[in-house]
């Protein structure tokens, strides 16, 4: 297995393994590895998996949170099938995947494109660690302070303060 960092700051793609096939331990814990040191990583080159297949592959990492709501094009229930060429309307157009709603959001997302544009069709990832860091002092001080508020898109329910620990 070879991890390439993309940027300084983060993702990173990994080459040397099999998204179809299990895993060897040390494996698992390499690549969890360079997901907290890189927060996303990319698997270039692999064969278009089964939903099945990616499911295997998913729980190698741990368990998994099932979708709370599934579009129309969703077959298995723990797979979540995006359809972006029309997407109003069949939940493509309100979906995120890091689930920051949820008491204990999940450890991270897998994502399977199947058909991608010729032009287009990027996804940005920013790192808040990196946006923290570069912060001044005074503004950290003052975020320490802070809570969020959040709930999901579409709830009626009033929204839950947590607190975090920077």
């Amino acid at each position: 297995m070879n991890v390439e960092p993309i940027t300084t700051r983060i993702g990173a793609r990994i080459t040397g393994i099999d998204a179809a096939r299990p895993l060897a331990a040390a494996t698992v814990a390499a690549i969890r590895d360079a997901l907290n040191k890189h927060a996303v990583v990319f698997f270039p080159g692999q064969a278009q998996l089964s939903g099945e297949e990616q499911l295997a592959f998913a729980r190698q990492f741990g368990e998994i949170e099932t979708p709370p709501k599934l579009t129309k094009q969703s077959v298995l229930r723990d797979v979540l099938i995006l359809d972006f060429t029309q997407p109003v309307g069949g939940g493509t157009d309100i979906w995120h995947a890091d689930g920051s709603y949820l008491e204990k959001p999940p450890f991270g997302s897998i994502l399977q494109a199947q058909m991608l544009p010729e032009v287009g069709g990027d996804t940005c990832f920013a790192s808040m660690y990196a946006a923290y860091d570069a912060l001044s002092p005074a503004m950290k001080l003052m975020l320490e302070r802070l809570t969020r508020a959040i709930r999901p898109s579409g709830s009626s329910r009033p929204p839950r303060a947590r607190q975090y620990q920077l």
